[in-house]
């Protein structure tokens, strides 16, 4: 298919980019924790809507100027597993940040958010989420990328967000990637003297000492379907 088709056909797509970003959301929110899924409490995701137009304005810019539209190789393939490693970084130098500095100003909405669910994933300030877009995007700036590996990693940042929002099924220690326990425990603490600031590895915080794998309350075991 022409480029200029592809691209035709996703700009169509992106005028709808508020209904397609929630609609996104609250599924990887259902898919996560299908039994605490309620409208109801999606809807917190719309409250701060605007704190997502940058994510659409770097899309639309991509889309048009940053974006290759070749069909996917090997290389690209390696470069999606660096996307990973490389928004861990940022999101983690962002996410302390925002816990040492403007915690009480924007970030501190996250952690309010009761009780802690997936739907916690789209409960901040706008502030706080166009930060967050920062490190999802900061990649795509550093090396080139395919449209379509570019998307698929959008995509996972949605559904891996709400899922270690999720409430634990089970006490993980030590492992490499952060789990929804490691998280829980994370906005247990909030403040400036939290831990566990990593999205996706426990890399940074095994490296930096942030890592905090004792909750400092009872874990009780919740039945999901």
């Amino acid at each position: 298919m022409d480029n200029l088709v592809v691209r035709s056909a996703v700009v169509l797509c992106m005028m709808a980019t508020p209904l397609i970003d929630f609609g996104l959301y609250a599924l990887s929110s259902c898919l996560t924790n299908r039994r605490a899924f309620t409208l109801k409490m999606q809807q917190r995701a719309l409250n701060d809507w605007h704190g997502n137009v940058l994510n659409y304005i770097l899309t639309w810019y991509l889309i048009y100027n940053g974006l290759t539209w070749d069909v996917p190789g090997w290389v690209d393939g390696f470069k999606l597993v660096a996307y990973f490693f490389m928004v861990d970084a940022v999101f983690y130098a962002l996410h302390r940040a925002c816990h040492r500095f403007v915690y009480y100003a924007i970030h501190q909405q996250h952690h309010l958010c009761k009780p802690t669910g997936s739907h916690c994933a789209r409960d901040s300030h706008w502030l706080d989420a166009t930060l967050e877009n920062v490190s999802f995007f900061t990649p795509f700036f550093v090396v080139s990328y395919n449209a379509y590996c570019a998307f698929a990693c959008l995509l996972a940042n949605g559904v891996w967000a709400s899922y270690i929002h999720t409430y634990p099924t089970r006490i993980e220690r030590g492992s490499f990637m952060v789990s929804p326990y490691l998280h829980w425990i994370h906005h247990q603490f909030g403040g400036v003297s939290s831990c566990n600031y990593a999205l996706y590895f426990t890399v940074w915080d095994r490296l930096l000492g942030t890592l905090n794998e004792d909750s400092k309350i009872a874990w009780v075991r919740v039945e999901h379907d």
